[in-house]
């Protein structure tokens, strides 16, 4: 599979709003915009007209509109020229689904599960973006492994000086790689360490998940528990990021509408070769 058949978080709900917009994934320039209903739906970011942006345009009736020379497209690709009304032109379309705050998306082709998130029994504190400056490799490198917790975090992780007493487990499987640590916790901010129930001697307990093909989530479980012991204590603590997606698509994802179905990645080159035959 590439990386554009798997579901993608793209761009948080909120930002989308009357105009479209453009982004890039996977190498690949994406046009999104809302109908009139809120629906949000993706094009590829190029005119076959005359190649230009369509997220420089507006939307329409339900259509994203062509800055250069007004060319409309639904939210399926399929387009209309208004100097040539029975001109015949389309342009890739991909499915999109907002769900968590988010919208995703995938190939038209394609038919992942969609990573289910549960959330069940953690209270939702918010949506959190960031941009990191480094590599994926890098970012993922830094997710695996807790040695930077002695210099880097405050309020969790391990001191540097008792770094070498923590226990570390890896199990890599098919498509991700889980590591567990475990050790003395870091000394803490008093008013933090009150107010999660921390007391001298407890240990920290730090589990990752990364999900491969392609790297796309990670989860991370956080807790506290009392020193020499292994299961958590009545006043342990636990933060989630995310957790084990499901192995069934989750219900509820919306279906791409029935005319743009059978819609693939040809249709952006068909779409190109006619439009040069029959462009102005």
């Amino acid at each position: 599979m590439g990386m554009l058949d798997h579901w993608h978080p793209v761009l948080a709900g909120h930002a989308l709003k009357k105009k479209p917009h453009g982004l890039q994934l996977a190498g690949r320039l994406i046009c999104l915009f809302r109908t009139a209903d809120g629906k949000a739906v993706a094009v590829d970011d190029a005119c076959p007209h005359r190649r230009m942006k369509l997220s420089y345009g507006r939307v329409v009736n339900d259509r994203v509109e062509c800055k250069y020379h007004g060319w409309t497209f639904n939210g399926c690709g399929e387009g209309e020229s208004p100097s040539t009304p029975k001109l015949y032109a389309c342009t890739e379309s991909f499915d999109v689904c907002e769900e968590h705050g988010f919208i995703w998306i995938k190939s038209r082709a394609s038919n992942p599960a969609f990573p289910e998130i549960n959330t069940d029994k953690f209270y939702h504190l918010g949506n959190f973006l960031h941009t990191v400056p480094a590599p994926l490799e890098l970012t993922v490198d830094n997710f695996t492994e807790i040695e930077h917790s002695g210099t880097v975090h405050d309020t969790f992780g391990y001191d540097l000086a008792r770094m070498h007493e923590v226990k570390v487990q890896f199990e890599p499987t098919a498509d991700t790689v889980t590591v567990r640590n475990v050790g003395p916790t870091k000394i803490l901010n008093p008013a933090f360490r009150w107010m999660l129930g921390i007391r001298k001697g407890d240990l920290f307990h730090d589990h990752w998940t990364t999900y491969f093909s392609p790297v796309y989530r990670t989860a991370a479980a956080r807790r506290w528990s009392a020193g020499g012991c292994t299961c958590s204590s009545g006043r342990s603590m636990t933060r989630r990021r995310t957790s084990r997606p499901s192995s069934t698509p989750r219900a509820g994802i919306p279906a791409p509408p029935a005319d743009c179905a059978s819609r693939n990645t040809s249709s952006a080159a068909r779409s190109t070769a006619k439009s040069a035959r029959t462009s102005p």
